[in-house]
């Protein structure tokens, strides 16, 4: 019989998680890219965001339609209902359907170029500008806090 005392456990690698892979209905950190993120010279730098700061990937239903991203990363309340303690919505415009699937999110960050965008009344922090400016300043950001030691 087995007993504590007769188990031999030894430690044979440490394998990090693939934020990539992780359900957005378990994630802690989402990175939400809405039709005004989902753009080829756009997405490269949502993956790459997400991945910096340990979030997976979700997207809307819109993206999703358009066959960009793949159905199991919508948010919403015809895809998955989330709860992560950061949401950055990047590019959503705010639709209801999309909200309704985000509003148990601990902190809500917004960016879209539209001041007047739904998003922003569902969100903690709203931020109006191009994401083209943005996310290269973001990751540049981050990428500079890493090298002077910030723990992101």
């Amino acid at each position: 019989a087995l007993s504590p005392d007769t188990l031999l456990i030894k430690h044979l690698e440490y394998l990090p998680v693939d934020f990539r892979t992780v359900d957005v209905a378990e994630a802690d950190t989402i990175v939400s890219a809405g039709m005004g993120a989902a753009t080829d010279d756009l997405f490269p730098l949502v993956e790459e965001l997400a991945n910096l700061i340990h979030g997976t990937v979700g997207t809307t239903r819109p993206v999703i339609d358009e066959g960009k991203i793949p159905r199991e990363k919508m948010i919403g309340q015809t895809g998955k209902v989330v709860s992560p303690d950061l949401y950055l919505a990047l590019g959503i415009s705010g639709a209801t359907h999309h909200t309704g699937g985000i509003q148990d999110s601990g902190k809500i960050v917004a960016v879209n170029r539209d001041p007047q965008a739904a998003i922003f009344r569902s969100s903690d922090v709203g931020i109006a500008a191009d994401l083209r400016e943005v996310l290269p300043a973001l990751i540049d950001k981050i990428k500079k806090a890493r090298e002077d030691g910030a723990i992101l």
